[in-house]
This record gives C-alpha cells, structure tokens and sequence, in this order.
C-alpha cells in the first residue's frame, strides 16, 4: 500500500497539488511539471515528468516521490517547489523495482545521493542522545569513555548529515570523510565572517 499523508498547514497551492498528485497517483498517470531544485550555490528550474507512486510528510514539508524520466530513477520532490505543472493524459505502469523503505533507510533524510563512509566522534551530552537513536540501519557505535563515542555509518544525503553535525556544534567532529570535514570546517570560517 502507498503511505498517502495530509498535512494539515499546507498552503493552499499545495492543497491543491496534492489533491491532483493523488489523482495522478490513484489513475497512474504521468505528471509534467517545473520544479525548483537547491543546488550548491543556485536554484535550478527544470521541466520533468514524472510517475507518481506515493507521497508522505517529512519534517513538516510534503513530499511525493515518483520515477523522474530525467533523472532515470526514483526521486522525492517536495511539493512547495512545484511550481507550473500539469496531469498528462498518459498512463505509467511501475515497471522498475524499487523498494522505498530500503531508499528511505538508506539515506539519512530523503536526499538519495551517492553513499558515504560517516565517522564522527561524539561528545557528552550529545553522545548519550546519539546512542539512543537509530540513524541508519547499519550503524555502528564504539564508545570511548562514559562521555564520548565514535559513530560510524554508511548513508546517503550528504546536506542532511552535513546539517545534523553542524547541530551538534562542538559536540561532534568528523573523521571521515575528509571532504565532509573540509565542508564544515569552511562553513565555521563563514560563520565566524558573519559575526565579526
């Protein structure tokens, strides 16, 4: 079965794009839509089309997920982001495997990007809250001493877990992999610009 949520503070747009996705969904019809993906240092507007096969809430936000026929696969497009779009007259049949739990618990959040090797040591009082979450399916913890931890993991959502260490502040530094390292480290010399 399809996990179909409502929000219930949606704008009204995203009624409305909601109301027509679980149609589209429901008669398996193709949507053709622009939307607005975040990059690096730009917004960037394509024009897809999509096959819907479910949509949920995720952190306040709703999202629909479908088979993009640009991008070759599943993907999460969150509804505000939406922007022009259009039920087709053409039916889809899920002709692809997929498992969206397994796309689900393999990322950390909903992005669903290359996978990475996640080392970070941990520090009391984040060490604790660390250790009674599951994060990833995988996930390791080695502890240190009553107050520290290692958290190794392989997960995917590389602006997610870059945005979760920089929560923990002080209380957490990566290990591996170098690059995410580099990130944050660059994104702190940002930040102290900015308040000086």
């Amino acid at each position: 079965s399809k996990p179909v949520f409502k929000h219930d503070d949606m704008s009204q747009k995203e009624k409305r794009i909601w109301k027509d996705i679980n149609k589209a969904l429901i008669k398996k019809k193709k949507i053709k839509m622009r939307y607005v993906s975040i990059g690096e240092n730009k917004r960037n507007i394509r024009l897809r089309v999509v096959h819907p096969y479910g949509i949920f809430d995720y952190e306040g936000a709703t999202y629909f997920y479908g088979y993009c026929e640009l991008r070759k696969e599943v993907r999460f497009f969150k509804l505000s982001r939406i922007g022009y779009y259009e039920i087709l007259n053409k039916n889809f049949a899920i002709n692809i495997k997929y498992d969206i739990k397994e796309i689900i618990n393999k990322s950390f959040g909903i992005y669903n990007d290359e996978p990475i090797n996640l080392k970070i040591k941990v520090y009391y009082p984040m060490s604790q809250i660390v250790k009674e979450k599951l994060y990833a399916i995988h996930q390791s913890i080695e502890e240190i001493d009553e107050n520290t931890i290692i958290f190794k993991a392989r997960v995917k959502g590389y602006k997610e877990i870059k945005a979760w260490v920089m929560s923990m502040g002080s209380m957490a530094e990566v290990i591996e992999p170098e690059e995410l390292r580099n990130d944050i480290l660059n994104e702190v010399r940002t930040i102290v610009k900015l308040y000086k």
